[in-house]
């Protein structure tokens, strides 16, 4: 669409980085992209990505736009409430399209559909109560208009899947997906996990350097080796640490769409931490192991427990939570092996859906580049072991000819 000079994508805060890389990635035109932050000013590029809770903020600015060209609204029902702050800041917004992405269009009820249709075709949508008196079984009691049911769901389908909607399930094309699909999701890191990360880069060009017999780098290579080996440990931990709050977040946002997800951690106060603010089940070293089975049980047995979270050697191995088809991890591991043994705790033998594993990591620490080599690994491992076996001879045969052209 040339006619397109610039874009809105409104986002969860925790997916504005993935958006930044997907879109550097993906384009094919070279369109400067900035990400807005709540600490700086309102960007003047032509794309733009913000998340939901700066809209009202920014509000003037994204008016002195005047009329986007498009506006993405990536995971859309976080608009579901006409009267919040976030949804007006969102649905004011002028434009010329609107896109809405979401797994998760209608989360409890028909009638949390109704801003995004609205939005998206004022004209046929144009009267609350008339859709909800057809559509959400509306009915007015002593406090008002009860929309909270549902009613000729049917009929709704078939009018938004004619016209403005367009949905896949997993179940219709889960031939199509691959079994496990693996994603990096990067949030803002302070800078001095940065620093570390730096060290740790200058540490690998010094092994290539002193490998390819630069001698003078070797007692260099001496001294990044032990400050990076003395400091890992408690960087690790302090990264754990540090991440917790935005782990909590992430799945507060998760937990919106995803019925059930499996959170793995290393340090013990990392996963406690994550747990108690779910009041949700979880294991590690310190935990008796006969309440380890009834956790478990919990998780895959009770439908009100949707979060289950423990160590990667503790819960990575062994255990059956087929129930979730959603891995987060708040901290690695550096064995590639270990992680893969956790995710399968997941996609094993019961499992109905492909199974999303993302790795949660602060934007450029050694959180991130271990994210990333892990991910590479992981892949490299399957292909391995996993994927479709092949013939040596037959790929041998296409090569090796005489000169006749008969194979030998």
């Amino acid at each position: 669409m040339p006619e397109i000079k610039n874009i809105l994508i409104v986002a969860p805060a925790s997916l504005k980085i993935n958006w930044m890389r997907e879109s550097e990635k993906w384009l094919i035109k070279d369109w400067d992209t900035e990400i807005s932050k709540s600490t700086k000013s309102f960007p003047g590029s032509r794309i733009v990505i913000i998340n939901y809770e700066i809209l009202k903020k920014f509000e003037d600015e994204i008016k002195m736009f005047g009329e986007w060209d498009l506006v993405i609204y990536d995971e859309s029902h976080y608009l579901k409430t006409p009267d919040t702050i976030r949804t007006k800041a969102g649905l004011n917004i002028k434009a010329k399209r609107r896109l809405f992405l979401t797994g998760t269009p209608i989360l409890n009820r028909p009638i949390e559909l109704w801003p995004l249709l609205n939005s998206v075709d004022s004209k046929k949508w144009n009267n609350m109560i008339r859709y909800a008196y057809r559509y959400c079984e509306a009915y007015q009691d002593q406090y008002g208009w009860n929309m909270k049911g549902s009613s000729n769901e049917q009929e709704l389908q078939t009018i938004l899947r004619s016209t403005l909607m367009v949905r896949r399930k997993k179940c219709d094309v889960l031939k199509d997906l691959p079994p496990k699909a693996r994603q990096v999701i990067e949030v803002s890191a302070p800078v001095k996990y940065g620093e570390f990360s730096k060290h740790v880069n200058n540490l690998a060009k010094l092994k290539q350097r002193v490998k390819d017999g630069y001698e003078e780098d070797v007692e260099k290579l001496k001294v990044e080796q032990e400050f990076v080996f003395q400091n890992m440990a408690l960087i690790r931990h302090e990264i754990g640490v540090e991440k917790v709050s935005a782990v909590i977040k992430y799945l507060k946002e998760v937990l919106e769409s995803s019925p059930k997800v499996v959170c793995f951690g290393w340090h013990r106060d990392v996963v406690e931490a994550i747990a108690k603010e779910f009041d949700a089940p979880y294991m590690h070293g310190g935990t008796d192991p006969d309440d380890r089975q009834a956790m478990v049980d919990r998780f895959q047995n009770d439908n009100k427990c949707n979060l289950i979270v423990g160590g990667i050697k503790v819960m990575g191995v062994g255990w059956t939570l087929t129930k979730s088809s959603h891995v987060l991890f708040a901290e690695l591991d550096w064995v590639p092996g270990n992680l893969t043994q956790a995710e399968d705790r997941c996609h094993r033998i019961g499992q109905k859906d492909s199974v999303l594993v993302q790795h949660l990591v602060l934007d450029g620490s050694i959180d991130a580049a271990m994210a990333k080599s892990l991910v590479k690994k992981q892949y490299n491992i399957d292909n391995a072991l996993d994927n479709e076996p092949f013939n040596i001879l037959d790929v041998l045969a296409k090569q090796i000819k005489t000169k006749e052209g008969e194979v030998r």
